[in-house]
């Protein structure tokens, strides 16, 4: 459960970075 709540966690910051990055 954890593993899977750190995965969607890291797939919502990557998203957010790239926008940033952009």
């Amino acid at each position: 459960l954890l593993n899977r709540l750190s995965e969607s966690n890291v797939e919502s910051i990557t998203k957010d970075i790239s926008v940033i990055v952009q």
